[in-house]
Formats: structure tokens, sequence, C-alpha cells
């Protein structure tokens, strides 16, 4: 399982992490760093597996809420269709939000990284850090 968070800014480059969970394995952080290039043929950029137990804290920064307007429309039509006008307006009112997280993660050797994820992603690295 892979869930999507996108780093900021700290010690990482900018970009598209996941929090995965390898077969059996430990929840990991595959993310993106710059390092000297050792020859023509490298662009200076690895990946890094960062594992759960290696992270020191979770804190959070900022929540955004956001209303997606395609989703919000798929909701009110399918709720006129089960629940006449009024399901049109409650699905209208009620579909399509979502939350956003804003949070800095320590490593426990000082490295940082801000990111951004959904309040789930946020809520399953957490747990997976506790």
């Amino acid at each position: 399982m892979m869930s999507p968070m996108e780093i900021i800014a700290g010690d990482f480059l900018p970009g598209k992490i996941y929090l995965m969970k390898p077969f059996g394995g430990k929840k990991l952080l595959l993310v993106s760093k710059k390092v000297e290039c050792k020859s023509w043929l490298d662009n200076g950029i690895v990946k890094e597996k960062v594992y759960t137990a290696d992270i020191a804290s979770v804190e959070i920064y900022g929540e955004e809420e956001t209303k997606s307007f395609l989703k919000s429309a798929g909701l009110g039509i399918a709720g006129g269709f089960l629940l006449g006008p009024a399901g049109l307006i409650a699905g209208t009112l009620v579909g399509g939000r979502k939350k956003r997280v804003t949070f800095a993660v320590t490593l426990k050797d000082g490295r940082r990284i801000l990111a951004t994820a959904k309040e789930k992603v946020f809520i399953e690295l957490k747990a997976a850090v506790f």
C-alpha cells in the first residue's frame, strides 16, 4: 500500500513521497535527496529509505479544508436521484470535502521534512510512528 505525501521543504528534495509497507516489512518513507555526482551518468538524485522507526517526531503545523466541485456535483446528482430535491441539496452541500494537513517530520539524526498530505495519510503516518 502506498500513501502519497508532498515534501514542501527540508533536508530532502521537494516532491512526492510515499508511506509504504513492503510485504511483511516495516513501514517506510521513500524520499529523494541530492548527492554529489560521482560520474557523468549520475544525475545526483538518489532515493533513500527512511523507516518509521527512524522518525523522532511528527508535529502538525496546520490544516486546510478544501471542497472538490466535481465530487460535490456528483454527490448532488446522486442524492437528487435517490431522495429528490432535498437529496440534491444535501449531496451538494456535504460532498467533496477534503482535509489536508501540513506537518513536520524530525528524524532521529536531526534531518527534517516539511510535508503536506490528506488527513487520512497523516493519521496513518502518526500511527506508524507511535
